[in-house]
């Protein structure tokens, strides 16, 4: 039981850590870090220390066996990235 407890706190500091940089900006979650049994899938407990992917899981289980693969986190976190890098246009005349 102590160890389940200490794991816990454990992967809470981590996964505060991944999600944001010093400056407060995001950084990529790494599936090791999720993954934290290391039988390579992120079961929906493992998935709990990061809130979008909770939201997602059954998005992110692409074959529905209830944990998420390495291919399906790799396929989940392009999806989730913005679909452009293109800028916002401004129109040219914004009092017409």
């Amino acid at each position: 039981m102590k160890h389940g407890v200490v794991s816990t706190a454990v992967l809470s500091a981590l996964m505060t850590g991944l999600a944001f940089a010093g400056d407060g900006t995001k950084k990529t979650v790494d599936f090791a870090a999720l993954d934290t049994n290391g039988d390579g899938r992120i079961s929906s407990t493992e998935a709990a220390a990061h809130e979008k992917l909770t939201a997602q899981f059954r998005t992110a289980d692409a074959d529905g066996d209830g944990s998420v693969s390495r291919a399906e986190f790799d396929q989940w976190s392009k999806m989730k990235a913005p679909a452009s890098s293109t800028p916002a246009t401004t129109p040219t005349n914004p009092g017409q």
